[in-house]
């Protein structure tokens, strides 16, 4: 998604028409918004519920004769989103433009068309909502390339850790009742895994007790209740609670205050030498970036790839795919368990 783009260097052709530097013509960019609050709210609901996301852009592509660069609106709509109209990049070619930062303004755009409250981060605008231009982008970037560096050797043993335990536990929940939530095991111990590998020192899980995953996660989803979908039944209720307001910041207040002691203890080396090779960014507001980092950029995504992947490689068509390598394990005694091929194949 990016703003229409003005071409300063545009010549013109001999019949009066606008050329690019490249020579091609410049043409108006399709598409529309249509009627203002009506139209996004109708847009909202084929995008999450009518169509979904991929059809609601294709259906559009559609509609403007195979025009991949389109004006459309994008959800969530009134009244999180104080302005839904976009102008939506679809095709690899153009997706390019993104990467301009004198064309492109990313500011307060990691989400889409929504901002989440700054109350959700002490107070401060973290680094993925920072535009390339802003001089706390280069600063903020800076120490935590400087972090993902300096504990580049520690991953690898930190992940096979809490790999390891996650597998240990189904293995000992299968033994003893059957049924294993694998979902709950991996927010867990994923968790504990990104803070020890970016930060060393005690986990989470020891250092805050059982729940510091849940707070974690309650923490992300009031920043992205907005995009969810499908999560409450019926999806008029879920239109209502989730795509009309934000949810109150205040509700999640006490679980990020102890996240964010957590997290002052476990980087205070990170904090201490920033405030000596960076004295330009304030230790708070670097702590909450760092807090974000670890949370939304990392947990959430191991959150939600690694359940993924298990997923994708239990499905019945992997293990029926001819040529599909297998993974054979040592007989094991008889027991009241399920066959699990997966966690042998990811354990290997």
């Amino acid at each position: 998604m990016a703003p229409p783009i003005e071409n300063s260097g545009a010549a013109e052709a001999a019949g009066g028409e606008k050329l690019s530097p490249s020579g091609l013509p410049i043409r108006e960019i399709p598409g529309g918004y249509g009627v203002p609050f009506i139209s996004p709210l109708r847009d909202r609901l084929d995008y999450y519920y009518f169509q979904g996301a991929e059809e609601y852009f294709r259906s559009r592509i559609a509609r403007h004769g195979g025009a991949t660069v389109l004006r459309v609106n994008m959800p969530p709509g009134p009244f999180i989103s104080g302005d839904s109209r976009v102008v939506a990049v679809l095709d690899a070619r153009s997706f390019r433009v993104l990467l301009d930062d004198s064309s492109v303004d990313k500011a307060d755009t990691l989400d889409g068309t929504y901002m989440p409250s700054l109350a959700l981060f002490g107070g401060y605008r973290p680094l993925a909502f920072l535009d390339a231009a802003d001089q706390r982008h280069a600063e903020i970037k800076r120490v935590v390339m400087n972090l993902a560096a300096a504990r580049m050797h520690h991953v690898a043993p930190a992940f096979r850790s809490a790999f390891a335990a996650v597998f240990d536990a189904v293995d000992a929940g299968l033994h003893a009742s059957g049924p294993v939530e694998f979902n709950k095991l991996n927010m867990k111990h994923m968790f504990d895994f990104i803070c020890t590998a970016l930060f060393g020192g005690e986990p989470p899980s020891k250092a805050m007790g059982d729940g510091a995953e849940t707070k974690a996660v309650k923490w992300l989803t009031f920043q992205l209740h907005p995009l969810a979908s499908k999560v409450v039944k019926p999806w008029p209720l879920e239109d209502l609670l989730l795509h009309t307001f934000s949810l109150p910041p205040f509700l999640v207040r006490r679980d990020y205050a102890n996240l964010t002691a957590y997290f002052a203890a476990a980087t205070a080396s990170v904090l201490d030498d920033a405030e000596k090779n960076h004295p330009g960014i304030p230790r708070d507001e670097l702590l909450h970036n760092l807090v974000f980092v670890a949370i939304f950029n990392a947990y959430g995504g191991f959150k939600i790839f690694l359940p993924h992947l298990v997923k994708w490689l239990a499905a019945p068509a992997r293990s029926s795919t001819p040529g599909w390598p297998t993974r054979s394990a040592p007989p094991c005694p008889p027991a009241e368990r399920s066959p699990s091929p997966p966690w042998t194949g990811c354990r290997w």
